[in-house]
């Protein structure tokens, strides 16, 4: 099998394959899951030894890993990486719904704009003395409202700064606190919950182009006899045109029952 037939085989349904999807993308999406699971399960012993072993105070990454230390968890740190070229940043992925805000790190996690603040705001993330610090630890409630506390290393001097902050400030005049434990939602699923399938969709789906017209399978009839339909449809029955276009020797490309038009798929199952 070609290697473009065995695209078609794990291409999704809807854009003309089998559907029976990649082991990659499988391998990916359960990777990622401990990403999920790392942002919302952090009472768990798993997350709480991980952060023990692998915890940077001076790296500021949403999931640590030591370079150093070589494991699975070192694998799962940098799928991030590898999913960012396909089209799924993980990190923006994952965003978190301020109640309390004690779970949730005010520069390094996604909550008040589709981006960390360290992403949006570097120069003001550099003056940042406590860059873990979460969104409760700058929030100061009094009778006037919700006030927003900083810890600078120093005051803001330059150009870049001073509009940095300007456009912080704009994003949390609109902020509001509630009481609760903060949520985290998956911005992949319209449910807000993780899934292997989210990732597993949107990476079968990349760089592929929806046909006009797909095989449409049916239940009650025998797969095999789908199959026989699906690969006709793709010319892959070894009629004598496909034969010839595999680079194998045929001497006559002729129909063997009229003698007038080329072998086809097409032909010998429609005209």
């Amino acid at each position: 099998m070609s290697w473009m037939a065995w695209e078609n085989v794990v291409a999704p349904i809807e854009y003309g394959g089998l559907g029976f999807g990649s082991l990659r993308d499988t391998n990916l999406a359960m990777l990622a899951k401990w990403w999920w699971r790392f942002k919302t399960e952090k009472d768990s012993l798993r997350r709480k030894v991980i952060w023990a072993i692998h915890f940077n105070s001076r790296s500021w990454n949403p999931i640590p890993a030591k370079l150093s230390i070589s494991g699975p968890w070192k694998q799962i740190a940098s799928v991030s990486s590898r999913l960012s070229p396909l089209g799924i940043d993980l990190r923006s992925a994952i965003k978190g719904s301020v109640r309390g805000g004690k779970e949730i790190a005010f520069w390094l996690d996604v909550w008040a704009a589709p981006q960390t603040f360290q992403v949006m705001f570097p120069s003001l993330f550099l003056l940042e003395k406590d860059k873990w610090s979460n969104v409760a630890d700058r929030i100061r409630i009094d009778p006037t409202g919700v006030n927003w506390v900083w810890s600078w290393k120093r005051d803001l001097a330059s150009v870049s700064e001073v509009s940095e902050f300007a456009h912080l400030t704009n994003i949390l005049q609109s902020f509001s606190v509630t009481a609760g434990q903060d949520l985290w939602s998956w911005s992949l699923d319209p449910t807000g919950q993780f899934n292997i399938s989210s990732i597993r969709k949107s990476l079968a789906s990349l760089n592929r182009v929806q046909p006009d017209y797909v095989v449409e399978w049916n239940n009650w009839l025998p797969k095999k006899v789908g199959l026989v339909e699906w690969r006709a449809f793709k010319e892959r029955l070894p009629t004598r045109e496909a034969l010839h276009a595999r680079g194998i020797t045929v001497q006559n490309l002729e129909c063997i029952l009229c003698r007038e038009y080329s072998e086809t798929c097409d032909h010998l199952l429609v005209s």
